[in-house]
């Protein structure tokens, strides 16, 4: 599943490509933590963490995310509860997300300036040079030291929570990206797989669904997006699943299951609610 490689890899566009890539570099350097046996299903998502924070200082989103070990590292944060082990969720203050002079922040933590949240939650690409590739005698492709010109890349739009089980091919992620919701809509119509609507807690989500392909072995995945309030954010769940999981049909049904409880985690809340 080394196919592609590289976490930015145009994840709006392909989205099963970036995410075979993510789980395929992965999976090779995990795999000897899986085996023996037990192993795979060792890590199944059961023990949530609960995050929340004020949101351009008009929401209080909230949101869980499985604890196996603290993935939202995007997030400046506060742990409230003290929990030292794997049997409890922890509650997390997140520091206010907001907006200034054209630009996302987040709060910085201990009286430090606010950290700059773009590379987060905004499009930022960069030009990078592009080296000429020969071929030595062996028939050896290289990259040289000749610069042939520039190719643009995509260095934002990171995802704020993510977790890959390897030994399962099985990953989630979260993201929060400032981009009206009609725009993405119009992205899920242009890409393979099935769109559907559907009211899940306090929110209307709208997912694209693509099967898993024996063939090409590109990873299914399920791709949620709902609106944060009425702001032109959007927050993103993904699930993608390969190969492994596919032959033990009942890790897909236990993934599935914690896909929907991370979706019903997700509240968005006005701060003022009188105003």
């Amino acid at each position: 599943m080394d196919q592609l490689t590289g976490w930015r890899s145009s994840i709006v566009i392909l989205l099963p490509f970036f995410l075979a890539g993510c789980i395929g570099n992965l999976i090779q350097n995990n795999d000897e933590r899986y085996m023996y046996r037990g192993a795979l299903d060792a890590g199944l998502p059961r023990v949530y963490d609960t995050y929340q924070f004020n949101f351009l200082r008009t929401y209080r989103v909230t949101h869980q995310w499985p604890r196996d070990s603290d993935h939202c590292t995007a997030y400046s944060k506060l742990p409230t509860l003290g929990v030292k082990d794997g049997n409890s969720g922890e509650f997390y203050n997140v520091l206010e997300i907001y907006e200034d002079g054209g630009k996302t922040w987040q709060g910085g933590l201990a009286k430090q300036p606010p950290d700059d949240f773009d590379y987060a939650v905004r499009s930022i690409k960069r030009m990078y040079p592009e080296y000429a590739v020969e071929t030595d005698r062996a028939g050896n492709r290289y990259k040289t030291d000749k610069v042939i010109g520039a190719k643009e890349k995509e260095i934002g739009r990171n995802s704020v929570c993510n977790n890959v089980w390897a030994g399962l091919d099985q990953v989630f992620m979260l993201e929060l990206f400032k981009q009206p919701l009609e725009e993405k809509l119009k992205e899920f119509e242009a890409r393979p797989g099935v769109i559907s609507k559907e009211k899940i807690g306090q929110n209307e989500w709208w997912s694209r669904r693509t099967p898993y392909n024996p063939v090409s072995k590109a990873l299914g995945s399920e791709y949620w997006v709902t609106r944060v309030g009425s702001s032109d954010y959007i927050l993103i769940i993904i699930w993608a699943h390969g190969e492994r999981s596919e032959n033990r049909p009942e890790i897909n049904t236990k993934f599935q299951a914690a896909l929907r409880h991370l979706l019903e985690s997700v509240r968005v809340e006005p701060l003022n609610p009188g105003a």
